[in-house]
């Protein structure tokens, strides 16, 4: 609510510039606005809206002496703001365009809306305490003696104007109704009581807005060239605010108790209104509510005082009424959570001591909660930290933490491994087993005894490790290294090290096959996705130096990607093993299809000489490659572990491929749950003989082509990890990151 001081200035200069049409109250205005969008961009959006609904109601009202040189000091008032709030909503702009990010309606959890109740519940008073409560993030209840106030302005609304009162609150009584029938009636969410309350409220705005409409007619044909707002007049247009705010914050959904009982307003002002899109939490759009209540209690207050003034001082009556409010309201004292400074864990006591100009990851990352408390030591052992408190989580930060959270076999998986690797400068990961549930704690402490190669114990200090994650020398097909705008701007300069290296593990298949000098391998580096280098990799070591140039990503992650691909020997016609099947068509290049339901995430993928396609979606994955250049010339998913019309589409994506395509299909999750007959039979005219249908939850993957009889192409299905191959293993070469650092210009000079 400090930040909300604004808000009454803003209507005060607002209301004096609309009677008197002059700079000065203008200005008055636009302090008050500007304070408020300086304080937070959610009251700039509401407040706006308010103002302009509250100009609306105004120029309804008052259709004489209107001057054509007011819309040029809006306009230049308007500037004048822009030209303020610009650097500061740039930041917000810029983040949109890298990251997409915005209020998306479907992902909103129903607590971001207030409940019909949030407005008569109160949660600190000492006087007395609802009976209830929801999960709103604030009460709004204005208490008794403020609603007390209200009513008394109400019913005592001029009686000779009685056509405009009955011709504003009329419909807005229509639309309270019409919300509060629902709350015994509790219809059926899709029938037709179920948008009772987005009629009503329509309906409350739209005539409540011709009650206005006529009075200003009335005024207009008797020649009343008055302007200033009669006590009448303010009173219901702010009932009209307290109406529009009190409709929206209730959200896409009226609540009632926590249960849906209607249709919202907001959903639908979010399609006309797209500022709305910046609004996270909606209950604040009370404190429109809030203001218009109080000043409708200041008008009940002025009444009062009037009609009590031959009997005692207007002053009394302000300090009683005062002392009245500061008792139903007093909340004293408050509860204060402190922090403790400086941080007592031994465990951030040793990374104070650690290198400085390093990253920090905290684990477990956003375990259900912010994370606020790591961000608050960070200041103590002075570390780039990966942990943040945001509305919006990356996408990156969701997988990560998912990763970390994952009860698999081998842990961390390497896909893990990767993830942290790819972030920089990170040099140190702190576990909180004490923060973890069971099954997690038990992870951690079983990897302490134990650690991968990547990660090195520095020490145990009371409930918590911490690592040292060696991120060089890593091997992959595709290596990233992520950073942010602040350190790419200290530190352009990069150093790399990188040389072709060959698998043995056995997960390739044993010792490898293609070391042959006629394979030429190649590595294409970018940066934020535009090419930045390519050369040919050889068993030597490559050094390489770049300085990388603005323009820099300020939001989103800024990228260097290593991709690394090879170009085989040709191919002999009397080399079976790149020949599908028997007497199938011969590929011109190595070829690798998975499924990998061994580490976290389910995906499935298909590689070309070195060169990885990811295929993520759930159900089955189909691509249609080019057989000489292993081009993918057409891709599509089937949502077959939900949707029952996906396998007839899968049907009839292979019913319309030529004879002898090549195809190759992996499964990503439990892919079997609507595999159907159709499905079933596109896939045999492919070539497969294996029926995932039998297999719940398992793993299939085919390289076949259009036209193939069944059981004579490669295919695979299993659980965990599945792969089958065309020619030599792709997987068996690929590239070694053997040093990696990004240093200040001068540092380098």
């Amino acid at each position: 609510m400090h930040l909300a001081l604004g808000i009454p200035l803003a209507f005060y200069g607002l209301h004096g510039f609309l009677v008197t049409q002059k700079w000065r109250p203008l200005w008055i205005a636009v302090a008050g606005f500007m304070l408020t969008a300086l304080s937070t961009l959610y009251y700039a959006i509401i407040l706006a809206l308010a103002l302009a609904t509250f100009a609306v109601v105004y120029a309804l009202v008052h259709w004489r002496g209107w001057k054509w040189e007011t819309l040029g000091k809006v306009a230049v008032a308007g500037a004048v703001q822009a030209v303020i709030l610009a650097p500061f909503l740039w930041p917000y702009v810029r983040t949109r365009s890298e990251l997409g990010f915005e209020r998306v309606l479907a992902q909103q959890p129903v607590r971001h809306s207030a409940d019909i109740l949030t407005y008569w519940e109160t949660r600190s008073t000492w006087l007395y305490q609802s009976p209830f409560t929801t999960d709103a993030e604030t009460v709004l209840f204005m208490g008794f003696v403020t609603s007390a106030l209200v009513l008394l302005m109400i019913s005592e609304l001029r009686r000779d104007r009685l056509a405009m009162a009955v011709g504003v609150l009329g419909p807005l009584a229509i639309g309270v109704a019409s919300i509060g029938i629902t709350l015994l009636w509790r219809p059926a969410q899709g029938s037709p009581g179920w948008y009772l309350p987005l009629a009503g409220t329509l309906f409350a705005l739209f005539f409540g807005a011709a009650g206005f409409a006529m009075e200003g007619r009335r005024r207009w044909r008797e020649g009343i060239a008055q302007r200033e707002l009669t006590t009448q007049e303010w009173v219901l247009a702010l009932l009209y605010l307290v109406f529009f705010c009190f409709a929206l914050s209730l959200g896409p959904a009226v609540r009632f108790a926590g249960q849906p009982v209607g249709e919202g307003l907001y959903g639908y002002a979010y399609i006309v209104l797209p500022f709305l899109r910046a609004i996270r939490v909606l209950t604040r759009i009370g404190v429109i509510v809030v203001f218009a209540f109080s000043l409708l209690a200041a008008f009940g207050a002025a009444r009062l005082a009037t009609r009590f003034q031959k009997r005692v001082p207007a002053v009394a009556t302000y300090s009683v009424l005062s002392i009245l409010l500061l008792v139903e309201f007093w909340s004293a004292p408050l509860a204060y959570a402190p922090a403790p400074w400086p941080p007592e864990m031994p465990a951030y006591q040793r990374l104070a001591q650690l290198e400085e100009g390093t990253a920090v990851l905290e684990v477990p990352l956003f375990a259900d909660k912010e994370d606020a408390n790591e961000m608050l030591s960070s200041l103590y052992y002075r570390k780039f930290l990966v942990n943040g408190v945001s509305g919006f989580v990356p996408p990156f930060t969701v997988g990560l933490a998912q990763n970390l959270k994952e009860p698999i076999e081998v842990f961390p998986s390497a896909q893990t491994i990767a993830m942290m690797r790819s972030i920089y400068p990170l040099r140190h990961i702190l576990v909180h087993r004490g923060a973890m549930t069971r099954p997690e704690r038990l992870r951690w402490e079983r990897l302490r005894e134990s650690p991968p190669p990547s990660l090195r114990l520095l020490g145990t200090y009371e409930a918590s490790d911490l690592y040292e994650l060696l991120s060089t020398p890593e091997r992959g097909e595709a290596i990233r290294r992520q950073f942010s705008f602040d350190f790419v701007r200290r530190h352009p300069v990069t150093e790399v090290s990188l040389r072709r290296a060959w698998r043995e593990d056995a997960a390739a298949g044993g010792a490898p096959e293609i070391r042959d000098g006629s394979v030429r391998s190649f590595v294409e580096v970018t940066f934020n996705g535009s090419p930045l280098e390519s050369f040919e990799l050889t068993d030597d070591l490559h050094e390489a130096t770049w300085r990388l140039a603005p323009p820099f990503r300020h939001a989103a992650a800024n990228e260097l990607h290593f991709s690394h691909h090879y170009e085989p020997p040709p191919v002999s016609p009397e080399d079976i093993r790149y020949r599908l099947g028997e007497s199938g068509p011969a590929l011109e290049f190595d070829l690798l299809a998975m499924s990998d339901t061994l580490h976290p995430g389910s995906t499935s993928s298909l590689m070309v000489n070195g060169r990885r396609t990811t295929l993520k979606q759930p159900g089955y994955n189909l691509a249609v490659l080019d057989p000489e250049t292993g081009e993918v010339l057409s891709r599509a998913s089937f949502s077959t572990d939900r949707d029952p019309q996906a396998s007839t589409q899968l049907f009839y994506f292979i019913e319309e491929l030529p004879v002898g395509s090549i195809v190759v299909a992996a499964t990503s999750g439990n892919a079997s749950t609507h595999l159907g007959a159709e499905a079933r039979r596109a896939l045999r005219a492919c070539g497969s003989a294996l029926d995932l249908s039998q297999s719940p939850g398992a793993a299939h993957v085919m390289i076949g082509y259009k036209g193939a009889e069944p059981g004579s192409v490669p295919e695979q299905v299993g659980g965990r990890l599945v792969r089958v191959v065309v020619g030599q293993d792709p997987e068996r070469l690929t590239m070694e990151l053997v040093d990696f650092d990004m240093v200040e210009e001068e540092a380098r000079n």
